[in-house]
């Protein structure tokens, strides 16, 4: 103390020191304290980074939005394309929905949802009760629409079966009644055709042959049946309307009704036609078929085959040739000569009808065509 006393300067430097280092060393504990929060924020940042470029990005609710209404584009791009696979009569549908003021998802929805069974009389009642105002027009103009997909009168007798196989749900027909059924297609099939001067004798079961008096189809084929005739509809009306000449065959090449369905829920009806035609009626036709797009109907054509009905000239370039169009006369003083010997007026005069006037030259053609319908059955994932 004596020391400090006398040395006082010394003193309070000293003291000075004390306090300064006193401040610095707790300055720099807290700088370490926040250098080490910082230290260890940077790495949590680090890890953080690390995580999320390993992670998808969150969506916002803007982005959410945007993904919604892209789904819902993609899925009515879905549906539109699974509807043109099967559906000849969507167009009509969309027209009967239109009149009734509504759209095809409401509709659909109140439809399934109801309690009303899914026949033509409950369907009768259920548009009366949900719908008064407006069902007959609506009617009104799906008949006009649907009455383009089919051969037979629309009426008030089939017109609500037709609007049900429009919403995709198959009619069921006890055996008599099917037997009617198929009875008044190939009717009306043959005189839509005979009535445009269209041959169809060859044809006249429409690939029905087997159902008769005395085999009437089974009420588990009936659904089958009436799809198979949609179109068969089709493609007899397309040939009245590229005014071919005739249908000189028509096969179904699937062993059953069903076709083959495959995984995909897509159903294939194979076909074989043999028609008569000219060759541009005949092109017509099968432009026709590839046109059925806009009808919602896929046809996938896999062969075609032209041959001319009869050959309208026949070459005279050997003895087999001249052997089939002379008389044995002819053909014995022909033997004994040599072919380049004889003069081709010699020749004509020999032919049995040589100087009967021709009156004109037959210009039509068979054409076999191969072709297949798909349908869409299944679920749309």
């Amino acid at each position: 103390m004596e020391l400090l006393k006398k040395n006082i300067v010394l003193a309070v430097i000293i003291a000075i020191s004390l306090i300064v280092s006193g401040t610095m060393i707790f300055i720099v504990i807290g700088k370490q304290s926040q250098m080490k929060d910082a230290i260890d924020k940077v790495k949590k940042l680090g890890s953080r980074a690390s995580k999320l470029k390993s992670e998808k990005e969150a969506p916002v609710a803007e982005t959410v939005k945007l993904i919604e209404k892209d789904i819902d584009t993609i899925t009515a791009i879905k549906e539109s394309l699974y509807n043109k696979f099967g559906q000849p009569r969507r167009n009509a549908l969309m027209a009967f929905i239109e009149k009734l003021g509504s759209s095809e998802v409401e509709f659909i929805e109140k439809w399934n949802k109801s309690k009303s069974k899914k026949t033509s009389i409950a369907l009768n009642s259920y548009l009366v009760s949900n719908y008064p105002q407006s069902y007959e027009i609506a009617l009104n103009s799906f008949k006009k629409e649907v009455a383009k997909t089919t051969v037979l009168e629309v009426n008030s007798s089939n017109i609500h079966d037709l609007l049900l196989e429009a919403l995709g749900i198959q009619r069921v027909m006890k055996d008599t009644v099917c037997s009617i059924f198929v009875k008044n297609q190939k009717e009306a099939l043959a005189n839509l055709l005979l009535s445009n001067e269209i041959e169809c004798n060859d044809v006249s079961d429409f690939t029905f042959q087997i159902y008769n008096d005395d085999n009437l189809p089974k009420e588990t084929d009936s659904s089958m049946i009436a799809r198979q005739f949609v179109y068969i509809n089709d493609i007899v009306m397309r040939v009245q309307k590229a005014k071919l000449k005739a249908i000189k065959e028509f096969t179904r090449k699937d062993k059953g009704l069903n076709g083959t369905i495959d995984k995909n829920g897509f159903m294939r009806l194979k076909y074989s036609l043999t028609v008569n035609g000219e060759l541009e009626n005949i092109k017509t036709f099968i432009n026709s078929l590839t046109e059925a797009a806009n009808n919602n109907i896929i046809y996938i054509i896999s062969d075609i085959s032209l041959k001319r009905n009869v050959d309208t000239v026949q070459g005279l370039n050997d003895k087999r040739t001249l052997n089939s169009n002379i008389d044995e006369v002819a053909r014995k003083k022909i033997e004994k000569t040599s072919f380049k010997q004889i003069k081709t007026d010699d020749i004509l005069g020999m032919l049995p009808n040589y100087g009967v006037p021709i009156v004109g030259v037959d210009n039509s053609l068979n054409s076999v065509i191969e072709f297949e319908t798909y349908i869409f059955v299944g679920k749309i994932k």
